[in-house]
């Protein structure tokens, strides 16, 4: 099934602004819905809440980033940061759940 306007201009509202935080409310905002009505939609057509969605989205781009050979990030931290993970120990929590290993080892592997 085509994917809803509201998912689809959420996405690329993340996309565009990944470096920060939005609101759930926020989001609904630019939108143009209600905040349950983004939730629910967002469930059921991407599995994820929209918040869900941003922090999968940026955490794919810092993996990016720590396995692309020539990227300007040096330190885990400094990319985490760039792409707007303030809490770094939740951070390496949620890097490891996605990836299967710590950003540190994936880091390691690109500049061995």
């Amino acid at each position: 099934p085509l994917t809803p306007r509201s998912v689809r201009i959420v996405i690329e509202y993340c996309e565009d602004a990944s470096q920060s935080m939005p609101t759930v409310s926020e989001l609904a905002h630019v939108a143009g819905v209600s905040v349950r009505s983004l939730q629910e939609t967002f469930r059921n057509y991407v599995g994820l809440t929209p918040t869900g969605y941003l922090r999968d989205y940026r955490l794919r781009q810092v993996n990016k980033e720590l396995t692309t050979p020539g990227s300007p990030f040096h330190s885990v931290s400094e990319c985490a940061m760039h792409w707007g993970f303030t809490h770094l120990g939740r951070f390496s929590q949620h890097y490891a759940y996605r990836f299967g290993e710590l950003p540190s080892v994936t880091l390691r592997m690109r500049d061995s």
